[in-house]
C-alpha cells in the first residue's frame, strides 16, 4: 500500500488493550456488532481501516473522547468467521495517522485522518546504530531468560534488517502497559522511540532476572525440604527392613522396669566381687543400646545383662561370670 492510497476518511476500529505498530501483523477478535460489520465491509472493499486504542476498556460504545488521537492505518490480510459469532481478522499495520474528527458513528465509526509526521535519523548516525544493536541484544537476552517465549522469536529478531521495523516489532511485543506502548507510538522521532524502547527492555530484563532468582531460591528450599523428607522416609524403611523396631524381649524389659519399684543404689557382692553401681537413669540408656543392636553382639549381651541387674532380675543368681562380663 502506497501512501497515496490512504483515503482522507477511514473506518475506525477501536481496540482494547492493544496498540498496533506499523509493519507488525497481529490477530484481532471483534465481538461488538459495529466492529464485526466494519471488518466485513472493509474486507469486501479496500481492506484498509484505521485502528485506534481505547483509553478505557470498559466503554462498549467508544466516542471521540474515549480514543487516543494517534493510531495506525491497517490492512486486513485475512478474515475468519468464528462459530461463536465473532470475527477474527489478521491485520498488518502500515502507517501512523492523526485522528482529526469523527464523521460518522453509524453503522460504525468513521473519521477524517491525516498522516503522522515521522522523523528518521541520518544514515550514518552511529549512536542510533548502537542503540538498535543494544535493543536487539537485550531482546535476545529476554527471550533466552523467558521459558514461555518460543525460540522462533529469537530467530525472527535476528533476521530483521530494518531498524524501524525492529523497533516497532519489539515495541509491540514488549511486556508493558498499554499506556506505555501508546506513548511510544506517539513519538515521531525514531531515535527517541528507540531510546524509550531500550529503557523499557532494560526494566523488563531486570524484573525477569529478579523473578528467576526468587524462583530459583524457592525451588532450592523446596528441593531441600523434599530431599530431607525422602531421606527420613528411606531411613525409616531401612530400619524396618533391618529389624530396628523394638523386639519382644526389649518390650518385656521396658514393662518390667515400669512395674518395678524404684530403689536406691544397691551393692551386690558375689564370691567377693562387688557389682558396679547402677542408677535407674542408666537403665534406659542401656536398653536403648540393646534396642539398637538386635544382633547377638557383645554390646547387646552387655545391655541385656546390665539392665537385668538393675532390675534385680539377676541379683539372686549372679555368679562370677556375670560380674566379669559387667566389668569388661
Amino acid at each position: 500500500m502506497n501512501i497515496d492510497e490512504v483515503p482522507e476518511e477511514l473506518p475506525i476500529l477501536p481496540l482494547r488493550n492493544t496498540v498496533l505498530f506499523p509493519g507488525v501483523v497481529i490477530p484481532i477478535t471483534a465481538g461488538r456488532d459495529k466492529s464485526i460489520k466494519l471488518i466485513r465491509d472493509a474486507n469486501k472493499g479496500s481492506k484498509i481501516i484505521g485502528v485506534l486504542t481505547q483509553m478505557d476498556v470498559e466503554v462498549e460504545e467508544p466516542e471521540l473522547e474515549d480514543l487516543y488521537r494517534v493510531g495506525t492505518v491497517a490492512q486486513i490480510l485475512k478474515m475468519l468467521r468464528m462459530p461463536d459469532g465473532s470475527t477474527t481478522a489478521i491485520i498488518q499495520g502500515k502507517r501512523r495517522f492523526n485522528l482529526d474528527s469523527l464523521t460518522a458513528t453509524e453503522p460504525y465509526l468513521k473519521a477524517k485522518v491525516s498522516l503522522f509526521n515521522e522523523q528518521k535519523p541520518e544514515v550514518d548516525d552511529t549512536e542510533f546504530e548502537a542503540t538498535v544493536s543494544s535493543i536487539r541484544d537485550m531482546a535476545l537476552e529476554i527471550i533466552q531468560a523467558s521459558p514461555n517465549l518460543p525460540s522462533e522469536a529469537a530467530f525472527a529478531i535476528k533476521n530483521i534488517e530494518s531498524p524501524g521495523f525492529l523497533v516497532n516489532f519489539i515495541s509491540s511485543n514488549l511486556n508493558a502497559e498499554t499506556e506505555e506502548k501508546q506513548e511510544m507510538l506517539e513519538v515521531s522521532d525514531l531515535k527517541q522511540r528507540a531510546t524509550m524502547l531500550l529503557q523499557g527492555l532494560h526494566k523488563e530484563l531486570q524484573l525477569l532476572e529478579l523473578k528467576n532468582q526468587i524462583h530459583s531460591k524457592v525451588k532450592v528450599d523446596i528441593d531441600r525440604q523434599q530431599r530431607e523428607y525422602f531421606l527420613h522416609q528411606q531411613m525409616r524403611m531401612i530400619q524396618e527392613e533391618l529389624g530396628n523396631g523394638e523386639s519382644q524381649d526389649i518390650k518385656e524389659l521396658r514393662q518390667k522396669a515400669a512395674d518395678s519399684v524404684e530403689c536406691p543404689l544397691r551393692k551386690v557382692v558375689v564370691n567377693g566381687v562387688r557389682a558396679p553401681d547402677v542408677e535407674r537413669s542408666d537403665y534406659d540408656g542401656l536398653v536403648e543400646l540393646q534396642g539398637q543392636t538386635q544382633d547377638a553382639t557383645r554390646a547387646a549381651a552387655l545391655g541385656r545383662i546390665a539392665y537385668g541387674v538393675g532390675l534385680g532380675l539377676y541379683w539372686n543368681r549372679m555368679d562370677a561370670e556375670n560380674v566379669r562380663r559387667l566389668r569388661d
